[in-house]
């Protein structure tokens, strides 16, 4: 029992359930000040995660991680009340859009602002990259003002976008460690957002809620593995037999492979993009989108490659019921739901997925 509920368990589990707390008020409330104020607070959720992979991996870095996070979200939020300031004080519009998209960028790490969410990665424990990754970034993107007003900052915004979209997509094919891996995908993952962000917060929900899941099943198995930063090559050595098969599926997913989840957000952005008039350049942005489908493509295969070794051995054994249900529910997940969106929903007569 002490395994299980250690004190360290705990506060992750305090701080997790803080994290979902915060994210319903923010969802329920509609003053921005008010949700800016929540957003901040997520800044202290990442306390428990360096620390706990400071004793889990003995990394001697975790410090140095935590100075440089909460300096970056100390200038981030710097920037923004310095722009509200102006906003109130001297009613300047141009003043607080500069401002507040240079904060929201640091802070969410858009390129090319995304230097410090790798160094914090390499050393922060596999939930801690679910959360910083893929959770804080899912509902901090929907604060970001359009920016209608000030044209210059709107382009900018999304031109940002389309850049972490590109350098997230083809970093992922030069770098061999998993969690580097992760991070240029939690990039490339940010700017798809970003430019998703024109069809307005349901659009950014789902595919959020898509993506994530997935993420979460490999960031569950990776920490339940033990691994602190293995090699791609390597990974069927750390990855149990028994989680084989789900991680794989989830690999698959992530992929873009057609009827794959994956596959269903990118390829519904991808038809609103072209039958719409909400962008200014459909065509161009869709190209783009298009263009770094392939290296998603073909670096989620590297990996599902380097981790099915055994895979075919290991599917007529029984490892347990939390295992068994660990990959179908990844089998499930990534194969029939996305089939299902992708047939039954996206193909069907006025549907209205996202």
């Amino acid at each position: 029992m002490k395994k299980y509920f250690s004190r360290d368990c705990c506060g992750v589990l305090l701080f997790v359930f803080m994290s979902l707390v915060i994210s319903v008020l923010m969802l329920l409330n509609t003053d921005f000040m008010v949700v800016w104020g929540f957003f901040e607070f997520t800044v202290l959720m990442i306390i428990p995660f360096i620390f706990e992979s400071n004793k889990m991996f003995q990394s001697n870095n975790s410090f140095a991680s935590m100075n440089m996070y909460f300096t970056v979200q100390m200038v981030g939020s710097v920037a923004f009340c310095f722009g509200f300031y102006c906003l109130v004080k001297f009613s300047s519009v141009e003043v607080f859009a500069y401002a507040s998209l240079f904060a929201f960028a640091l802070k969410l790490g858009l390129f090319p602002f995304h230097f410090w969410v790798k160094w914090v990665f390499s050393d922060l424990n596999y939930v801690g990259v679910l959360i910083v990754g893929f959770g804080l970034k899912a509902y901090g993107i929907m604060l970001v003002p359009m920016y209608y007003d000030v044209p210059f900052c709107h382009n900018m915004f999304h031109g940002m976008g389309v850049a972490s979209l590109v350098y997230g997509a083809f970093s992922m094919l030069r770098f061999s460690k998993i969690k580097i891996f992760l991070f240029y995908y939690s990039m490339s993952m940010l700017g798809f957002l970003v430019i998703s962000s024109t069809f307005g917060h349901p659009t950014l929900y789902i595919i959020s809620l898509l993506n994530s899941t997935v993420v979460g099943i490999l960031c569950f198995i990776l920490q339940k593995s033990g691994c602190m930063d293995a090699s791609i090559k390597h990974l069927d050595l750390f990855i149990p037999s028994g989680l084989k098969l789900g991680f794989f599926s989830s690999t698959i997913g992530l992929s873009g492979i057609p009827f794959f989840i994956g596959f269903c957000s990118k390829s519904k952005i991808f038809t609103m993009f072209l039958f719409s008039e909400v962008s200014d350049m459909p065509f161009e942005v869709c190209l783009i989108m298009l263009v770094c489908w392939l290296p998603n493509l073909v670096a989620w295969c590297r990996v599902s490659y380097y981790s099915a070794s055994g895979l075919r051995n290991g599917l007529y054994k029984n490892f347990g019921t939390k295992n068994n249900l660990i990959n179908m529910g990844s089998v499930v997940w990534n194969m029939f739901v996305g089939v299902y969106i992708t047939i039954f929903v996206e193909l069907a007569p006025g549907s209205n997925f996202i």
